[in-house]
């Protein structure tokens, strides 16, 4: 039988997530975000402002911006819940001209 003594989500361990108060909390994982973006000059405001909102949660953030296109693309890498990953991603890709793509890292 596999050692349960150190897995959190096994029934006999629940409590070691709980606050004092009973609630649960989510685990903060890294995650990488793409943002392809084909208007610029129409999402830049808006993208920058959300990004802002959260940037004490993002490790990472590389722009490669191809003007004679009006197109940049945005490479992040954020440590956030899943919860707060899918806000993120879903007020993003709302968005006119943003597409977004998620995807959670496995760090050890």
């Amino acid at each position: 039988m596999a050692d349960r003594s150190k897995g959190l989500l096994y029934p006999e361990n629940l409590h070691l997530l709980g606050s004092s108060d009973g609630d649960f909390f989510m685990e903060k994982k890294y995650h990488a975000l793409t943002l392809s973006i084909s208007n610029r000059d129409l999402a830049y405001k808006n993208v920058t402002e959300l990004l802002h909102s959260v940037a004490d949660s993002i490790v990472l953030r590389v722009g490669y911006p191809l003007p004679d296109k009006d197109f940049s693309i945005i490479f992040l890498m954020l440590k956030l819940t899943s919860d707060e990953l899918g806000a993120l991603s879903g007020k993003l890709g709302q968005m006119d001209s943003v597409k977004v793509k998620a995807m959670t890292l496995k760090v050890d």
